[in-house]
């Protein structure tokens, strides 16, 4: 007779593993469940923290990437004999298009405040955080909105390999001269608030800093008499949660020369919610002394920040408002 035999006959005790009698028994114990989680926490922060610093490569990227594309252009129209459509307006439309559309997926950029765009010559007045790429979102979508000229002031020599973006997007060096003539045919004028050296010492307190030796704007307005310049304050909310001076870099920044703190690299890269609020024209007396100009543009910009960041800045919450929005702009129409 043949045995009635089934699965459920087999013991358990065949496929039991008793951990604690094993030679396996020291790594479950409380003490290896703590050095599990340590160890778990240091390689996500290890991880990230090699991500993070890709940003600044990352941006760098995506500043060349027009500019070989117009390079290219360069050589076609040379090719071609001057019979192409390329010219320094197709180049500006492709970097306004390009820069749109990066901001979209990377940030979710929104512009506030479109009503207080002036229809002549003015000033922005921006505060950028350790890395401007929000400054050439603003740009983008200000220039993309209006056939006005807009100006970027900047160094040049300091944007290596970058001359045909400085072309395109008529890049202007900060000559007293050269401001003041450009504004009086018209033109719009973007400047960032101390420039990269300034924002590389910036945190999420968003504190307005202007170094004393900083009194262009306020002679360049000075200097023009026939008309009173409107100086329009730009702030980028959650801009210091997308990138941020790592701590370890930071004691450079004490200790490095002032020309060499720009080369002090950002890191992050954070998908956070963007918002860039255009506030209302700075008042301002053209016989007013340049001190007191630059403390009440340095006020106005305060002011400005403090009506829509919430302090101190928050990278979770900055995530959050990307995927839930935010109370802050849940009344305000954005585009």
């Amino acid at each position: 007779m043949v045995a009635n035999t089934t699965f459920g006959d087999v013991r358990d005790e065949i496929f039991a593993w008793d951990i604690d009698n094993s030679m396996w028994s020291s790594f479950n114990t409380p003490y290896a469940y703590t050095v599990y989680k340590w160890v778990t926490v240091i390689l996500f922060l290890t991880v990230f923290q090699v991500i993070f610093m890709l940003a600044a490569p990352i941006v760098m990227i995506l500043f060349f990437i027009p500019n070989i594309y117009f390079w290219i252009n360069d050589i076609r129209v040379k090719l071609n004999k001057g019979y192409t459509k390329f010219g320094p307006d197709v180049d500006l439309k492709f970097f306004i298009s390009m820069g749109k559309v990066v901001s979209f997926i990377w940030h979710g950029h929104e512009m506030v405040g479109w009503e207080n765009i002036p229809d002549g010559p003015a000033i922005y007045y921006l505060y950028h955080g350790p890395m401007s790429l929000d400054g050439g979102y603003i740009y983008c979508k200000i220039q993309g909105a209006q056939k006005r000229k807009l100006c970027a002031i900047g160094h040049k020599k300091r944007s290596y390999n970058l001359g045909r973006i400085h072309k395109a997007m008529n890049y202007c060096s900060p000559l007293a001269k050269l401001v003041i003539g450009r504004l009086k045919n018209g033109w719009q004028i973007y400047v960032a608030i101390g420039r990269i050296r300034r924002s590389k010492v910036s945190d999420n307190n968003y504190r307005v800093h202007i170094p004393h030796n900083r009194k262009g704007i306020a002679h360049i307005v000075k200097s023009i008499t026939d008309v009173k310049i409107p100086i329009v304050p730009i702030f980028t909310r959650n801009i210091q949660e997308a990138f941020w001076i790592p701590w370890f870099l930071k004691p450079l920044l004490k200790i490095l020369p002032k020309n060499l703190r720009a080369y002090v690299t950002a890191v992050g890269g954070l998908p956070v919610k963007l918002t860039s609020f255009i506030g209302e024209e700075i008042e301002y007396d053209t016989t007013m002394s340049a001190e007191e100009i630059m403390e009440r543009l340095r006020n106005g910009m305060q002011t400005h920040i403090d009506k829509y960041q919430i302090v101190p800045g928050n990278r979770l919450r900055a995530l959050r408002e990307r995927f839930h929005g935010s109370r802050i702009l849940s009344n305000i129409s954005v585009v």
